[in-house]
């Protein structure tokens, strides 16, 4: 059966076929994704959770499953590449009954979510900052709650065994008419950058649907927020991702459609 049959696209015109596609049934416990069987669109994405998490969070078998983040949910879901249902239930949820189970997830907001689809819109393979707990960091990986987000290229992303290398980058989010980072805020960011052997970025979201990212130094950040805030991120210049999708990336810009 045609995918446009079953599943609503919000304008993502879709002709794949449903077997086509990777299926996922959202756990409620954990405000994850388990996704049967992955594609090899996901190589990139998600973690794989061992069989005692499954069945403790209701997903039945004693077996090893990818669980996606609700960001990462989300976004395949609004790319018509992931089939999302309840659990018991054969009916495919909608981009809009997605959207309100990420959206309700805890830290995710469409704040964080901008920067993060924004991210992958620029073909960088991102997922959420994890510090592993031998490395005794005293700091959170989230900024102001929200998660940070650790980049790889594209390139490197694609590369066998990609996760268990630095990350070239570590995104934090801020909206434009925030405040700026604190001092205490900035410490955490160098704990955690200096962890992670990675530089780091800011995403400053201002509602337009286009993230703008920079280097995050303080100089940078302050004159740059500055800037945003008084002439508008069109006007604004900074060094930005110098990056293009890799040939493997099968996501289409989430605003091509417009």
């Amino acid at each position: 059966m045609p995918l446009a049959g079953i599943y609503e696209l919000s304008g993502r015109p879709n002709i794949s076929k449903a077997g086509d596609l990777s299926q996922a049934t959202w756990d409620s416990a954990t405000c994850k994704a388990l996704v049967e069987r992955p594609k090899k669109q996901l190589a990139v994405m998600g973690h794989w959770v061992s069989g005692w998490e499954v069945a403790v969070s209701g997903g039945g078998a004693q077996r090893k499953m990818l669980a996606l983040f609700p960001e990462e949910m989300l976004l395949l879901v609004e790319q018509g590449l992931l089939l999302l249902r309840l659990p018991e239930s054969t009916r495919v949820l909608s981009v809009v009954e997605a959207q309100a189970l990420a959206l309700s997830s805890a830290h995710v907001c469409p704040l964080y979510f901008e920067a993060y689809a924004h991210a992958r819109d620029l073909g960088l393979v991102a997922l959420r900052l994890e510090i592993h707990p031998s490395q005794q960091c005293t700091s959170k990986p989230a900024f102001r709650g929200r998660p940070m987000l650790a980049l790889w290229s594209a390139e490197r992303g694609y590369c066998k065994g990609w996760r268990q290398s630095s990350p070239d980058h570590i995104l934090v989010t801020s909206r434009a008419s925030e405040s700026l980072p604190s001092t205490s805020e900035w410490e955490q960011i160098d704990e955690l950058a200096s962890l992670a052997s990675a530089t780091v970025k800011m995403a400053v979201v201002d509602g337009t649907g286009s993230p703008v990212m920079f280097d995050c130094c303080r100089s940078v950040v302050s004159d740059f927020c500055v800037c945003i805030r008084s002439n508008g991120p069109e006007n604004c210049t900074s060094v930005l991702f110098a990056v293009h999708p890799h040939s493997k990336l099968r996501f289409r810009p989430r605003h091509s459609h417009h």
